[in-house]
């Protein structure tokens, strides 16, 4: 289900492919906002452009501007997940190839306030546009049960490989700083 979309531009933006929160949710208070980042060994691989960190600066900076104070914390699989925290997985990310950009077209077109898809750019999504994927949730207690658990895509069809990241970081940013039932 498609909830919303930020858009970088005309050729790229992001969209929320799952986006679950609980009525009563908000970010933990008081203190900083810990956003732990996970990445996934395919992220790792392939991010030499700086994706991840195009995200993860996108949500600090959202928070910030919002008055919370940030921690950054990278994961490690010999130290425990902190708690509270917004656990930010990158599961995938590819900059694209911006020779091939354009020549397609977007993935998403919105009509409206549709968003449609482009199949036909969808089924060519290797031959040029940028893509991130990150999976974030919010744990606010020792019970480690999110209140908010959602999956951000980003896309680039045009533009800068980062394009994707920065507008997937922004829509993660709106939608953890709204309280829940909003």
């Amino acid at each position: 289900m498609v909830v919303a979309l930020a858009s970088q531009g005309c050729g790229s933006g992001a969209y929320w492919e799952v986006n679950q929160k609980a009525l009563a949710y908000q970010l933990p208070e008081p203190g900083p906002v810990t956003l732990y980042v996970v990445v996934s060994d395919q992220v790792n691989n392939d991010d030499s452009g700086g994706g991840v960190l195009t995200a993860v600066e996108a949500v600090e900076s959202a928070l910030r501007a919002a008055g919370r104070r940030v921690r950054i914390v990278p994961a490690r699989s010999d130290e425990p997940a902190p708690l509270p925290r917004v656990e930010l997985e990158f599961q995938d990310f590819s900059g694209g190839d911006r020779v091939m950009r354009g020549v397609l077209g977007s993935p998403l077109i919105v009509v409206g306030q549709v968003v449609v898809v482009n199949p036909v750019a969808l089924a060519a999504d290797h031959h040029g546009t940028g893509r991130i994927v990150i999976d974030c949730y919010v744990l606010p207690g020792p019970d480690a049960t999110p209140t908010f658990a959602g999956r951000v895509r980003g896309f680039v069809t045009s533009g800068a490989d980062n394009d994707s990241a920065e507008a997937a970081g922004e829509l993660i940013a709106k939608a953890i700083l709204r309280r829940g039932g909003s």
